[in-house]
C-alpha cells in the first residue's frame, strides 16, 4: 500500500491561503484599496508599482508592517504574484503606509527562517499563527530609501 502523499505548495506558487481565498480577494481589492494605507486601517498598505512589461502603474493593497529598516509583506499569493514580480523587476515601489509614503527597494524574498526575528518583531503572536496555518512562508523584505511623508 503507498503512503499518502501530501499536497505541497510549488515554490513561488501561493500559500494554502491564497489559493482558498484567491477569488474572494480579487472582489474585495478594489474596496480595501480605500481605506489601505490610511492612519487608522495600518494593517493593510498601498503597494505603488509599475509593470514590468507595461509600465502601467498599478496600486495593490497588501499587508505590511514597517521594520526597522524598511517594510515586510508576506507573500500570501507567492513570489509568483504580478505586482511581487514588478517589485523585484523595478528593484522597488512605493508603500503608503499610515498616511506615509515610502521609497522602498532592495526586494529580498526570505522564507521563514530567514525572516524569522523580522517577523517575530513586527507581526503579532496570532498573526504569526495564521501564516503557520495558512501555509504562508515566504516574506518580501524592502529597505526604505526615502520617507516622503
Amino acid at each position: 500500500m503507498r503512503a499518502p502523499t501530501t499536497q505541497r505548495r510549488r515554490p513561488g506558487g501561493p500559500s494554502r491561503f491564497g489559493r482558498a481565498f484567491g477569488p474572494l480577494a480579487r472582489m474585495l481589492n478594489p474596496l480595501v484599496l480605500k481605506v489601505a494605507g490610511r492612519r487608522r486601517f495600518g494593517m493593510v498598505a498601498q503597494v505603488h508599482h509599475v509593470g514590468r512589461r507595461s509600465g502601467h502603474r498599478y496600486t495593490t493593497p497588501l499587508g505590511a508592517r514597517p521594520t526597522a529598516t524598511g517594510f515586510v509583506i508576506p507573500l500570501t499569493f507567492g513570489r509568483d504574484a504580478d505586482w511581487c514580480r514588478n517589485v523585484i523587476a523595478a528593484d522597488g515601489c512605493q508603500i503608503r503606509f499610515k498616511n506615509r509614503t515610502y521609497t522602498v527597494a532592495d526586494p529580498t524574498i526570505a522564507d521563514t527562517a530567514r525572516a524569522g526575528a523580522t517577523v517575530r518583531g513586527v507581526f503579532r503572536r496570532h498573526e504569526r499563527m495564521i501564516f503557520r496555518l495558512g501555509g504562508i512562508n515566504e516574506f518580501l523584505l524592502l529597505e526604505t530609501v526615502l520617507d516622503a511623508g
